[in-house]
């Protein structure tokens, strides 16, 4: 009887064990998707901290070993995010070194432009460029054509920050589109 409730004990650590492997990988698996370079994905979130005990028949605990207490923070590559005028409102978590390539359609023809009514702090994400790009020509050639406003930023240091465009109307200073995204950099 002894026996079968050692074998019992064993099988249900392992048992705990694998589900907590599984549920290690789906947390994995979920956080790297959230860090996925396609914006149109909800915003990231932090990813659930990974299950402790072991595989053997000694009692778990509920502590987090020293081990995975002191262990590094995983790392990932050095990533570039395109965000559009879909991605309104998002929310990005990036590492020093992301890349931020902002892509939003304007007429400058017509006198609107994108203005900032917050720019980002330069200590979280530096603005590297700014520069409009003409649509490709058609044929017949089109008056006032539209054009591609594209910023790209870089993730410089640990923080929180945020962007807001405003979308403006020739000789006016409110009014207009908006948009927005924040950031933090961990």
């Amino acid at each position: 009887m002894e026996m079968k409730k050692s074998h019992l004990l064993v099988a249900a650590a392992l048992l705990i064990a694998a589900l907590a492997a599984s549920a290690c990988a789906k947390s994995t698996k979920s956080s790297l998707a959230s860090a996925s370079p396609t914006p149109s994905v909800s915003p990231s979130s932090s990813p659930s901290p990974a299950p402790s005990g072991s595989a053997t028949s000694a009692p778990m605990s509920a502590t987090p070993t020293k081990a995975a207490a002191t262990a590094a923070p995983a790392t990932r590559p050095v990533k570039t995010f395109t965000l559009t005028s879909k991605d309104n409102g998002m929310h990005l978590s990036l590492v020093k070194g992301d890349t931020v390539k902002l892509e939003l359609d304007e007429n400058p023809s017509t006198g609107y432009s994108w203005v900032y009514d917050q720019k980002p702090s330069s200590k979280v994400l530096e603005e590297l460029s700014s520069a409009s790009t003409p649509a490709p020509q058609t044929s017949p050639p089109t008056a006032g054509r539209s054009q591609t406003h594209v910023w790209t930023y870089r993730a410089q240091g640990a923080g929180a920050t945020s962007v807001k465009l405003r979308y403006q109307p020739p000789g006016q200073t409110s009014g207009g589109d908006t948009f927005s995204f924040s950031a933090t950099v961990g």
